[in-house]
C-alpha cells in the first residue's frame, strides 16, 4: 500500500528540518545518520545503472594463427596469402563477450612482402586445429563468406576490415583468409616482434558494471619475452641462469635444459666448443637456444637470414662477435680434423636461434626430427689451408683432395624439421645436406660459394629426401676460379621424390634432378655467367615425371638430359637420362657458346646407349643462343608453343670427343612453333611451324611479354588435350589467358 500524500508532504518537511539544524552544525557526518528512509521506498530497478546498457569495445588477439602451403603448416612471425598456393588460419575465443555485437573489425597489419588484389575472409567449418599442429589435412574448411574487399597492400599499412557481424558467434570462431586474385602478400602474426600481429576489435551492448572479459588485448596479445634462462661468455655451472650476473655457461647449458626450457645466448665469442644435445623436448614444449645481442628477443629473422653475405664481405670475410654468440673453432690452421663438430642435435624437439659457427669440420649436424635451425650463420668448413697437398688441384676437374666439409647437415632419416633464415657461405662438399628422411620445412635460406679451394662442391643436396617444401631458396657461386668441378646449386638425388620447390634462384652453378621423380618445381630462376656448368638444368639418372613450372636460364647452358657414369647410380634400371619430364613456361636467354651449350641437350657423361629419353617443353621463349640442338646419343623432346629468336645454328656435334654414334638419332618435335625472321639457321620442320617477329614488350631490359599486336597471342596449342593419358598432373600448370594460348613463355 503506498503512503498517504499528506505524510508525504509531511516526511518532506521533516527532513529538511533536520537538514537545516545539522547544517548549522560542524559535524557534517550526522547528516547522513539523521537522513529518513521512507518505510515502503519506491521501486526504480529498471533504471539503475547495475543494468543500464552502454557500448563496450574490446580487441582480442588470435589464440592461434598459422598459414598453409602446400599441404604443410607454418607457424611463423607472419602469415602469408597467396591465390591457389597459401592460404591462412586465425582463430578467437569471444564465449567471454556478455552482450549483443554491434560491430566487428578485424585489423591486419602489412609485413614486407606487400601485394594486391582481392582478398575474403571466411567462417572456419570447426576449430579442432592449432598453429602448432596444422596441415591441410585438419584445417577448417570455408563455411559463410564474413568479408572480401580488394585494393593494393602496402608494407606497414594496417588494413581495418569490416566483419559481418551477423555471421559472427561468442563462442570460439575460427577464421579462413584467402586470396582470390592477385599478387600475393604476408600479414604479422602474433608472435611478430613488431607488436601488430592480428587484432578483432568487437563492439557490443553490455550491463555498465559488468567486469571487463579476459580476453581483452591487454591479457590475449602478451608480446614479452618468455621467462628463461642465461647465458654469457663468462658464464658458469655453479650460477642459477636466472640473469645475465648469475648467467651458466654454454656447455652448461646444453646439458641441463629440458623440455620447456628457453635459453637466451649472449653475443659473444664462445670459442672451440663442441656442443650436443642432451635431452629431447616435446611437441608442445620444445627446448630452445636463442642467441640475443644485447637483450633477448632483439634479433628477428622474417624473410631470410639477419646476417648476410654482404655483411661477411664487409667484415672482411671474418664472422663477428658481437651480433649473435660465435662458436669459432682455431682459426689459424684451416684444416678441422674429423669429428670437430659446432652444434650436434641428437635428441627431437631442440631449436637453435641466432647462432654463428666457423672454421670446424661441421657446423650444424641434426641427427634428430622436429629439430628447428633458424637465423643460424655459418662459414668456411673443411680444409681451407692453402698450404695442403692438392690444394686447388684441378688436374682431375673435381677437386678431390680438397672437397670435404659440411655446413649442415640433416641425417639420421629425420623428419619434420624447420630449416629457415639461414646462411651457410663455403662449406667445403656441402653447405646444406639433406640425408633421408624428409617432410621439412625449409625456407629463406641462403647458400653461398664465396671462395674457390673448397668452395661448395653441392650447395643444396637432398639425397633419398623426400616429401619436403622448399621455398625461397638462394644459391650462389660468387668465385671465377679454376675449379672445373662447378658448384650445383641444388641437386635432387637418388630416391627423393615428391620434392615441391618454390621460388629458387641460382647464381652460376647448375640445378640437377639425378634419378629423382615426382618432383615440382615453380618459379626457378638460373643466371649464368658463361662457361661449363655455370648455369644450367640436367636431367639424368632415370629421373621422371618431373615438372618445372616458370623456368629462367640466362645466360648458363640450357636443358640437359645427360647420359649416365654407372659410378653416380642410384636407381635402377637405368635406359635413359629421364622419361616423362615437363618444362611449362619456359625462357632460355643468352646462352654461352663454350661447350656447345644448346636450348636443348642430349650429351655428356657415360656411353651413348643411355639416352636422353623422352620429355615435354610446353611454352617456351628462347632468345640469343648459338645452338638450338646439341646431341651425342638418342632422345626424343617434344616442344609445343615455342618461339625461338636471334639464334645462331640448329644444331651442333657435341663438344665432347666419343660417344657420337647416336648424335643423328635424337628427335626434336617441333609443334605450334615460331622461328623468328632474326634466326640465322634453315627453319626446321614441324606442325603448324610460323617465322614472324615475336614482338616481345622490351626485349633489352628482358620484358618478353608480347606487344598486344604479336601475332603470336592466341597462336598456341591447348596441350592439356594432348597430356591426359600421362602419369604427371599439369592440369593446374596450363592455364589460358584466353580463348587459346599463346606461343612463348607467357600467358598474359
Amino acid at each position: 500500500m503506498m503512503p498517504h500524500p499528506t505524510k508525504i508532504k509531511l516526511l518532506i518537511l521533516l527532513i529538511f528540518v533536520v537538514f537545516f539544524q545539522i547544517s548549522c552544525e560542524k559535524d557534517s557526518d550526522l547528516f547522513l545518520e539523521a537522513v529518513l528512509i521512507p518505510e515502503n521506498p519506491v521501486d526504480i530497478e529498471n533504471v539503475t545503472s547495475n543494468d543500464s546498457l552502454i557500448s563496450k569495445t574490446i580487441e582480442l588477439s588470435p589464440i592461434n594463427d598459422a598459414y598453409v602451403q602446400e599441404g604443410k603448416g607454418y607457424d611463423d612471425q607472419i602469415i602469408r596469402l597467396q591465390a591457389n598456393n597459401r592460404t591462412s588460419y586465425l582463430m578467437f575465443d569471444l564465449s567471454e563477450i556478455d552482450g549483443d555485437l554491434e560491430s566487428v573489425e578485424l585489423k591486419l597489419t602489412i609485413d614486407n612482402d606487400e601485394g594486391d588484389g582481392t582478398f575474403k575472409i571466411f567462417r572456419g567449418a570447426h576449430n579442432d586445429w592449432s598453429e602448432k599442429q596444422l596441415s591441410s589435412s585438419n584445417a577448417p574448411a570455408k563455411d559463410d563468406e564474413i568479408a572480401s574487399f580488394s585494393k593494393a597492400f602496402k608494407t606497414g599499412e594496417t588494413e581495418k576490415i569490416t566483419i559481418n557481424k551477423d555471421l559472427i558467434t561468442k563462442e570460439m570462431i575460427s577464421f579462413v583468409l584467402e586470396q582470390e586474385n592477385g599478387d600475393d602478400f604476408s600479414i604479422t602474426s602474433k608472435e611478430n616482434p613488431n607488436k601488430k600481429g592480428p587484432i578483432l576489435v568487437i563492439t557490443y551492448k553490455a550491463p555498465s558494471d559488468s567486469e571487463p572479459t579476459e580476453t581483452g588485448i591487454e591479457n590475449a596479445q602478451n608480446f614479452n619475452v618468455p621467462d628463461g634462462y642465461f647465458v654469457t661468455v663468462n658464464g658458469k655451472a655453479s650460477n642459477d641462469g636466472l640473469s645475465e650476473a648469475t648467467s651458466w655457461s654454454l656447455p652448461h647449458a646444453f646439458s641441463t635444459a629440458k623440455a620447456g626450457d628457453i635459453v637466451y645466448v649472449k653475443a659473444g665469442n664462445y670459442g672451440s666448443l663442441k656442443l650436443a644435445s642432451s635431452k629431447a623436448g616435446t611437441s608442445g614444449s620444445p627446448i630452445k637456444f636463442i642467441g640475443y645481442t644485447k637483450s633477448p628477443g632483439d634479433i628477428m629473422a622474417i624473410d631470410g637470414p639477419t646476417y648476410t653475405k654482404d655483411n661477411l664481405i664487409a667484415d672482411g670475410q671474418s664472422l663477428p662477435d658481437n651480433i649473435m654468440p660465435h662458436l669459432e673453432n682455431d682459426p689459424s690452421g684451416l684444416n678441422p680434423n674429423s669429428g670437430d663438430d659446432a652444434i650436434t642435435i641428437t635428441h627431437n624437439y631442440v631449436e637453435i636461434h641466432n647462432f654463428m659457427v666457423s672454421e670446424y669440420e661441421i657446423g650444424y649436424d641434426v641427427k634428430a626430427s622436429y629439430v628447428t635451425m633458424n637465423n643460424c650463420i655459418g662459414f668456411q668448413f673443411g680444409n681451407w689451408d692453402s698450404k695442403a697437398v692438392g690444394w686447388n688441384d684441378d688436374s682431375d676437374g673435381f677437386d678431390h683432395t680438397n672437397r670435404d666439409g659440411y655446413a649442415m647437415r640433416v641425417t639420421n632419416n629425420s623428419t619434420n624439421c624447420t630449416i629457415t633464415n639461414n646462411l651457410m657461405v663455403d662449406g667445403g662438399l656441402v653447405n646444406y645436406f639433406f640425408i633421408g628422411g624428409g617432410s621439412h620445412k625449409i625456407d629463406n635460406n641462403h647458400g653461398i660459394a664465396l671462395n674457390s679451394g673448397n668452395g661448395s662442391d653441392y650447395i643444396f643436396d637432398f639425397y633419398n629426401s623426400s616429401n619436403n617444401l622448399i621455398s625461397n631458396t638462394y644459391a650462389e657461386r660468387s668465385y671465377k676460379g679454376t675449379q672445373g668441378h662447378r658448384s650445383r646449386s641444388m641437386i635432387l638425388q637418388a630416391v627423393s621424390d615428391n620434392n615441391t620447390v618454390l621460388n629458387f634462384t641460382g647464381v652460376n652453378a647448375r640445378l640437377q634432378i639425378e634419378n629423382a621423380r615426382n618432383n615440382s618445381l615453380t618459379n626457378v630462376n638460373i643466371i649464368g655467367s658463361g662457361g661449363e656448368n655455370n648455369g644450367s638444368v640436367q636431367i639424368y639418372g632415370q629421373a621422371n615425371n618431373n615438372i618445372f613450372k616458370n623456368l629462367t636460364i640466362d645466360g648458363g647452358g640450357g636443358i640437359a638430359f645427360l647420359g649416365y657414369d654407372s659410378n653416380e647410380k642410384q636407381r635402377t634400371p637405368v635406359t635413359s637420362a629421364g622419361d616423362n619430364n615437363f618444362f611449362i613456361n619456359v625462357k632460355i636467354l643468352n646462352l654461352d657458346a663454350s661447350n656447345g651449350n644448346g636450348i636443348i641437350s642430349f650429351h655428356r657423361l657415360g656411353n651413348s646407349a643411355i639416352s636422353g629419353g623422352t620429355n615435354y617443353i610446353i611454352g617456351l621463349t628462347a632468345d640469343n643462343f648459338n645452338w638450338l640442338i646439341n646431341a651425342n646419343r638418342s632422345g626424343t623432346i617434344n616442344i609445343y608453343n615455342a618461339t625461338f629468336s636471334d639464334g645462331n645454328s640448329s644444331t651442333i656435334d657435341t663438344f665432347y670427343s666419343g660417344f657420337k654414334d647416336g648424335r643423328n638419332n635424337y628427335k626434336v618435335n617441333f609443334t605450334n612453333t615460331n622461328f623468328a625472321p632474326s634466326n640465322k639457321f634453315k627453319i626446321p620442320s614441324g606442325t603448324n611451324i610460323i617465322s614472324v617477329p615475336p614482338l616481345f614488350t622490351n626485349e633489352a631490359s628482358k620484358d618478353y611479354t608480347l606487344q598486344s599486336g604479336s601475332k603470336l597471342i592466341g597462336a598456341g596449342v591447348n596441350p592439356s588435350n594432348i597430356f591426359s593419358n600421362f602419369n604427371v598432373d599439369i592440369s593446374t600448370f596450363l592455364k589460358p589467358s584466353g580463348a587459346s594460348y599463346n606461343i612463348g613463355a607467357y600467358e598474359d
